[in-house]
């Protein structure tokens, strides 16, 4: 019993108000002093690295913002009723785009109440070009309108996933004026949020709102790719691309190539001709890759792709690139089940990492900013990174392609109040509760038919987002519980859009049998191999997918004298010893059938204290 209270009394964190004290990585410092310039643009990388095409304008740099009270007909559930009109506003000041308003970044630092709106406002010319023009938004947390010119031209819903409007009939030649309003309820609603919280601490971190990711204007043919489906097959050694067309009126006679290279050197190519229509709108072409060198972290080969579309005289042509590689699970030599990368078992010795920066919150401050975490675990002994509760801008994964690391992708979670002793404390002190036991769809906020149709649809669109990336090797549905329900439902719902990954069907516990992993998160106790449930895993391999949480606090590199974590380590060099004994641990479990393991984590965040490296990323803890 003892054991059990010292676990729970772990598991709350502190309310002792403490001032917090500001951090700041070396890209924070860097964009502080550029930043200084009227012009500054950050993170200006091309957005969309497997759909690529040679006409960008990048919209991130210094906006116009103002704090305004709600308009009638909003609700507690985070729905606004958006005018029509703009209409007239006086900005407060500047924000530094795509920096959320409660971040030093932005040079705001303020937050976003439910009861508010955020108003956002530039201009913008566009190119005297024929064709469409197209506005892009990487992820507007949480619910937003776009206007053009004053007029209305879109609306979101959705915090994390990315979306475009066709702007060609709202813009004009020269100046322009584009305004997004911004509402974002939080946690007090059952949208998809991750860790944010109004009142944060602990395992939860402040909330953010507004713009976090790259917006961005692209001018395409009045015909054009809207979309690509990427589907390596190593057993037939191809590659087939899925295009979807828009800006179609009519039936209309296309061709369409697609060219598969390596270091400029053309592999294949094949041609279909065929038509599209309003209500046909994709073409399919399949390319032999004959003796195809294969994707790995060992060896990230990636082949790039030439894809193009000619539709009368509109002519379309966009860059990407594949990895050839496949990700199973599979039955071993042994009888055991496990994970496997082109059919050959597979250990995967993976990180948590939930994208938190101090200045910046769950925005990189830079492109090297992530660069430098996906490298610094890779050359820690990592082959895979566990994407926690967030979706990354896609720049982050196209570096895990090209590095090699393996990643398994959260769905991001949501839902109304979570139980916390039904969801977090009981399944941690009684593993009996790690099964069904003890869940509930109001235990874990997901009482109302709204929230869960909304998750259904993000969990769509999610797969259809990363479904291209080479390097996504599962899908995690649920983490321990949080707006868990109908696992087994929505398992095959992921598999009618992605039949080619594994999926955890429930990290943590509350295991209802689905998917393809046993998956165990375990820190307080030894570390096994659960033998009497691998032997009823109806096929499944076993996963611990989260242990570790290890805290040392180092002097001089922590935002608050409240801190969290497991198993608390006194210095680095205890930290080192402890750290190398789990690992050893961990690869002895692989020898009795474990298939991977997830350290928790990159790095320290706000009060958690458990990172391989410090929150700045400036000391690196073993």
């Amino acid at each position: 019993m003892a054991a059990i209270l010292r676990m729970l009394g772990s598991l709350q964190p502190g309310r002792k108000k403490t001032k917090k004290r500001q951090l700041l990585t070396v890209w924070g410092e860097e964009v502080r002093k550029e930043a200084k310039e009227a012009d500054y643009v950050p993170l200006s990388g091309y957005p969309r690295p497997q759909m690529e095409r040679g006409s960008m304008q990048i919209l991130n740099g210094w906006w116009e913002y103002a704090f305004a009270k709600l308009p009638e007909g909003a609700d507690r559930k985070g729905h606004t009723r958006f005018p029509k009109e703009a209409g007239p506003w006086t900005a407060d000041g500047k924000i530094l785009v795509p920096f959320s308003p409660e971040t030093l970044l932005s040079g705001v630092r303020r937050q976003l109440m439910p009861d508010e709106l955020l108003l956002l406002r530039r201009t913008f010319s566009v190119p005297e070009e024929e064709g469409r023009t197209l506005l892009h938004f990487g992820a507007v947390d949480q619910e937003c309108c776009v206007y053009v010119n004053g007029r209305k031209a879109g609306y979101h819903m959705g915090g994390f996933l990315p979306f475009s409007i066709d702007v060609t009939g709202f813009v004009k030649d020269g100046e322009n004026t584009l305004e997004v309003r911004v509402r974002d309820v939080s946690d007090t609603s059952f949208h998809a949020r991750g860790k944010q919280k109004l009142s944060p601490g602990g395992m939860y971190y402040t909330a953010q709102s507004g713009i976090w990711q790259t917006v961005w204007l692209e001018h395409v043919p009045e015909v054009y790719i809207s979309l690509l489906e990427i589907l390596p097959d190593i057993d037939r050694e191809e590659i087939k691309v899925v295009l979807s067309a828009e800006g179609i009126a009519g039936e209309t006679p296309c061709t369409a190539s697609l060219a598969v290279l390596t270091e400029g050197r053309e592999v294949s190519r094949v041609s279909v001709n065929g038509s599209v229509s309003p209500e046909r709108r994709e073409i399919s072409l399949a390319a032999p890759v004959p003796a195809c060198r294969l994707w790995s972290p060992e060896d990230p080969f990636l082949y790039d792709l030439a894809i193009e579309l000619a539709c009368g005289s509109a002519k379309d042509r966009v860059m990407s690139y594949a990895g050839m590689r496949a990700f199973t699970v599979e039955e071993d030599g042994h009888g055991k089940m496990r994970f496997c990368l082109n059919h050959r078992p597979y250990f995967l010795n993976g990180v948590l990492d939930q994208g938190y920066w101090p200045e910046s919150l769950l925005t990189p401050p830079a492109e090297e900013a992530f660069l430098f975490d996906i490298r610094g675990m890779k050359e820690a002994g990592f082959n895979c990174i566990r994407k926690h509760c967030k979706i990354e801008p896609l720049t982050w994964y196209a570096e895990c392609d090209r590095l090699g690391v393996i990643v398994i992708q959260d769905m991001v979670n949501g839902g109304e109040t979570y139980s916390t002793p039904r969801l977090t404390w009981l399944p941690t002190a009684l593993t009996s509760f790690q099964t069904m036991k003890g869940w509930s769809a109001s235990a874990s906020g997901r009482p109302g038919k709204a929230g869960r149709q909304e998750f259904v649809r993000e969990v769509k669109g999610t797969v259809q987002l990363l479904k291209n990336v080479p390097s996504l090797g599962i899908w995690t549905l649920f983490n321990e519980g949080w707006g868990q329900f109908s696992a087994s439902a929505l398992t095959d719902y992921i598999r009618r859009f992605d039949a080619s990954r594994p999926i955890d069907a429930t990290s943590g516990w509350f295991d209802c049998g689905a998917g393809d992993f046993i998956s165990i998160h375990n820190y307080f106790r030894d570390l096994t191999v659960p033998e009497e449930r691998i032997k009823n895993a109806r096929k499944r391999a076993a996963v611990i997918s989260e242990y570790g949480g290890m805290t040392l606090g180092v002097p001089g590199h922590i935002t608050s004298d409240n801190v969290y974590g497991y198993n608390a380590i006194s210095s680095e060099e205890e930290f080192a010893g402890k750290f190398r004994e789990v690992q050893e641990k961990i690869a002895s479990l692989e020898r009795g059938g474990l298939s991977g393991a997830v350290y928790t984590q990159v790095s320290d965040i706000e009060e958690e204290i458990n990172g391989l490296f410090t929150w700045d990323r400036k000391v690196r803890k073993v």
